[in-house]
This record gives C-alpha cells, structure tokens and sequence, in this order.
C-alpha cells in the first residue's frame, strides 16, 4: 500500500496517480497487526480502550446492560459453552436468526474466538429462504429466539435459545438454553488456533444473476475494518462520551461489523434497538444521551417530517451518520436546517468490503453533501471505463473499484464469480458508478449492478424474475426499481402473461409475497407485450427503468 504523499507522481489534491490510474487514499496509513495467528475477538482485547467498569452495550427492550469487563467474560464462558457443551469445532458454521440483543454479540465473538464462522439471517426471512442459506453454508447449529424457532423445526439441527426465559405458550423443539451456556466453566477450555486468513463470517449479499451469494469475510478482514473505525476523529466535545444507538440489525454486515465488532475495540457505549421504531428510538435517545446515530435514508426523511422530535430532549445528539443508499443534497439541506447541531457525515461500502470504502470524518467534509468522502484509510480505488475498462481521472464517471485489506475472501463455493467480483490484482469490480472529483472526494452516481435498495436493503431482480417465471400464467418477467420519496426505491415488475389468462397485478404481488421477505415483495405491476432484451437474450433493464421513471 502506498502512502499517497511519499510519491511525486501523484495529485496531492485528489490522490490520484496518472501513471496507475490508481486513486491513493488522502488519509494516513494505519498499521495492521503481522501476527498470523490472531482471531477478532482476541485482537479486540487486546487494543481494547475501555475500562472494566465501563458500559458497552445497553438492551433497550428489557433494561439490561455489561460492562467490558463482564462481556469479555461471558464471551470466554459462552465459548466453552459451545466447545464442551455442544461440541463445536473450529470451521463448524453457527447461523443466527434473532434481532438485536446483547446475547447475539456475545454468541458472536464467542464463536469468532474458537474458529467457528458465523452466518447470519433477517428475522422476517421465510422458513424456505432460511433452508436454503442453512444448506448453502452447512450450518451445523443455529442460535434463535422462541418466537422465530418455528422458522427453523423443520432444519432439524441442535438450537441454542437465546432466552433463559422463553414464554412458556410457545411449544419449543429440544434446545440449549443460552445461560447454560453461560455457566459453563471457560478455565477448561484448551485453547482454538485461530488465523487472521481463517474465514469468520459469510453475510449474504443479494446479487443479479440469481439468489443471493455468500460474502465470505476473514478475520483479517474484520480487524482492518476495526482498525479504521478506532482512529476516526472525535468530533464530540472534551469529556463527552460517545454513547452510539443502534437499530441497524446485526444480521446485516454494517450493524454486525460496526456496532457488534469495531465498537467493542473503540471502548463505546452502544445502546440496541431489537429493530426500528421511531418512538423508541427517540426514547433511547433522551433517556441515554445518545451522542451518535447511524441512519438509512428512509428514517433520515422521516426525522424531517415528523412532529414527534418536539417531545422529546435530543439536545445530546452531536453527530449522524447516513449510509446503506445514497441520500440527496435537498434531504441532508433539510435535516441540517431542522437539527442545525448535528453534524452530518456519510460513507460507502459494501459487504464485499467488509463495509468499508469511503467516509466523510470532519465536519469540513461532512460539508461535501452529495459526496461519500474520501477513500478510507489503507484503501486504493479506481474508476474505470465501463467499456474499455481503462482507469479514468478525476471528474470522469464509471465503475468503482477498490483495493485494500478488507476485501471479502470470495464468494462462498462460487469460485467463477469470486473470479468476476475481485481480478487477480486484488481489484474488487463493485458494480456502482461514480467518480472522484479534483478534491478527492467521491460521489456515487447509480448501481451497475441492478439490485434495487428498498429501505436500504438489497433486492436481487433475478431472484424475484425466478420466482415470477414459476407461476402457470406468466410467460416473461423482469423487475426493476421504480422511485419512492420514502423506501428510496421499490421493486416493480413488468409482466408478460400467457394467452386468455386474467391474472391480476394483485395476484402476482401476493404470489411473490408468500415466497419472499417484506422488503423483497413486488410492490407495483405493470402488464406489457414484450419484454426488451438485448440480441444475447439480456434483459434491458435501463430501458424499463426509465419507463418507470416516466411514470412519475
């Protein structure tokens, strides 16, 4: 990795190095641990900067809190609780269907520390959607609450239980009750060589050649993230400390990476949402002096319009973070002129880079509204021509590509498209167009690769065209996204039904909505007589999204 101010060739306005075509970070290089047998957990006590005494996470749902002190302990005896009392071994894949809880970090970083990769799945996901995740990864146990265990039965595999409590009018299949777990003796356990190489996490990233795909994330990958999170700039006042909400879920790679892996090492105060709710958020905030938020667009717009933050004391609230989807210059105008305190400040990633790429980090770049920052720290980027695939300079629009430690191992079992995704120089090919202006910031423009972001969630097209060709009455399909002022963007499907069929635009939304999660179901239908395909049998997909485009 080259330090962008050691070398002449390069711009010191934007970074970029016309003899590469390479964009060199603005940003320090930052040292990365060499030891080769070192996990995440084990590399997050290490540097951690807490002390025993302070609170690292705070369930908002039922009032519970840890300190570091007793985190780090419940993770060494959860780990024994997985070794000795169910028998996992290292390389054994742990899936996790819950909503946010302190218990789900800590089974995490309990699994990570004895080699165990850990997956992860949305609560609201259909049991046929969690099967197949379970069968892509072979899942060994899974770890769930007692109001999801029915989406699990049928898997048939040893469940840990997150509860020690569970309502006893749930009927619950065998399961190990998470404080057993808890109450194992953790002095018995040997210790698990772990590497820094050795995967930690497969996240399921939606992709448009069908269902989605297995991010396979390392260790490395994992403290690299970490690293660049710590040495972040304190914008907060002396003596003021940062206390983050999340209610970002955990089974989704920032939530997970961020709140349940970097913030540990950086010593924060994070309180846990199971999941959004604007009423409680609001409440988290004034009752914890919250001081930082990460939002998605969606909630940034519904900050703006609602009355609701009249009632409540937000005075703590210094700076907001917004990600997962691009956010317009008009909505960050608004939500600035309504919280003038709050500093805005943006980033993007992917889950293929461990979340990371760019991000703004001072209140001089947070000024840079329609820009994602500059290019993280121990990173490189390229933009290339979409065509010719030849690097481009500053001001010039084309494909993002990025480079740095935190690129993901690959694609779980799916060595040719791991091929296409990240090329023999390690360029990670992110499918997203944009470009880095003179000052070396960079500003994304559109998604090359199709997936629709409803609510900032990923939504694979090919996945719901599968789906929609299996109904009897529908002769070709294709879905692309149609704007909406409040999700970002919804799934719309254009339709070609068989002769003399009545199908109705209703019907085709429910017969998606019975296979599929709440943020993939087709919201909008529209009948046609053709779908355009290019002469190689691709679907045209700019075309029909600008049709919907024309609708509005």
């Amino acid at each position: 990795m080259l330090n962008w101010m050691a070398a002449p060739l390069i711009d010191s306005r934007s970074g970029f190095c016309a003899e590469t075509g390479i964009y060199y970070s603005k940003r320090p290089l930052l040292p990365l641990p060499s030891t080769s047998e070192l996990s995440l957990p084990a590399f997050l006590r290490q540097q951690s900067c807490s002390t025993s005494s302070d609170v690292a996470y705070i369930d908002f749902a039922n009032g519970s809190q840890i300190t570091y002190a007793q985190l780090h302990d419940r993770i060494k005896a959860v780990a024994a609780g997985l070794a000795l009392l169910l028998r996992v071994q290292k390389g054994d894949v742990l899936l996790i269907l819950a909503p946010n809880s302190i218990q789900f970090i800590v089974l995490v970083h309990a699994a990570l520390s004895i080699g165990v990769v850990v997956t992860t799945s949305n609560p609201v996901s259909r049991p046929i959607e969690i099967i197949r995740q379970s069968a892509t990864c072979s899942t060994k146990f899974i770890a769930t609450t007692a109001s999801l265990a029915h989406k699990v039965a049928e898997l048939r595999l040893p469940l840990i239980l997150l509860e020690d409590f569970p309502p006893r009018s749930i009927s619950l299949p065998q399961h190990v009750p998470f404080g057993r777990l808890v109450s194992a003796d953790a002095d018995s356990l040997s210790p698990t060589p772990v590497y820094q190489e050795d995967a930690a996490m497969v996240l399921f990233s939606s992709g448009t050649t069908g269902f989605s795909k297995g991010v396979v994330i390392t260790h490395r990958n994992l403290i690299a993230q970490a690293v660049l999170f710590w040495h972040r700039k304190n914008l907060l006042p002396d003596c003021t400390r940062r206390v983050d909400l999340c209610f970002v879920p955990l089974f989704h790679a920032y939530g997970l990476i961020i709140f349940g892996c970097a913030a540990i090492g950086k010593g924060l105060t994070v309180v846990l949402l199971p999941k959004f709710d604007m009423v409680q958020m609001l409440l988290a905030i004034e009752k914890h002096r919250v001081t930082n938020l990460s939002l998605v667009p969606p909630v940034m717009l519904a900050l703006v319009k609602t009355n609701l933050t009249e009632t409540y004391d937000l005075s703590s609230l210094r700076i907001v973070s917004v990600g997962a989807a691009p956010v317009s210059k008009d909505l960050i105008t608004a939500f600035k002129s309504r919280f003038p305190c709050v500093i805005v400040l943006q980033g993007y990633g992917l889950t293929e880079s461990t979340a990371v790429g760019a991000n703004s980090l001072t209140v001089e770049e947070s000024e840079e509204f329609r820009s994602t920052g500059l290019i993280a720290s121990n990173m490189e980027a390229k933009i290339v021509d979409v065509d010719s695939k030849k690097p481009l300079p500053p001001n010039h629009s084309g494909e993002i590509w990025l480079r740095g430690p935190v690129i993901m191992k690959g694609y779980l079992d799916k060595p040719e498209e791991t091929e296409r995704a990240v090329d023999k120089e390690g360029w990670l090919h992110t499918g997203d167009l944009g470009y880095i202006d003179s000052d070396g910031f960079l500003f994304i423009i559109d998604r090359l690769k199709e997936l629709i972001k409803y609510n900032g969630y990923q939504v694979a097209p090919a996945e719901l065209e599968a789906l929609l060709l299996s109904h009897p009455h529908i002769q070709d399909a294709a879905v692309v996204p149609y704007p909406d002022e409040e999700a970002g963007q919804i799934p719309e499907a254009y339709v070609v039904i068989t002769r003399d069929s009545l199908l109705s635009a209703r019907e085709v939304m429910d017969f998606i909505s019975e296979q599929v999660s709440p943020h993939k179901k087709i919201r909008r239908v529209t009948f046609v007589s053709e779908i355009p395909k290019s002469p190689s049998g691709k679907i045209l997909r700019r075309l029909l999204t600008m049709k919907a485009a024309s609708k509005l």
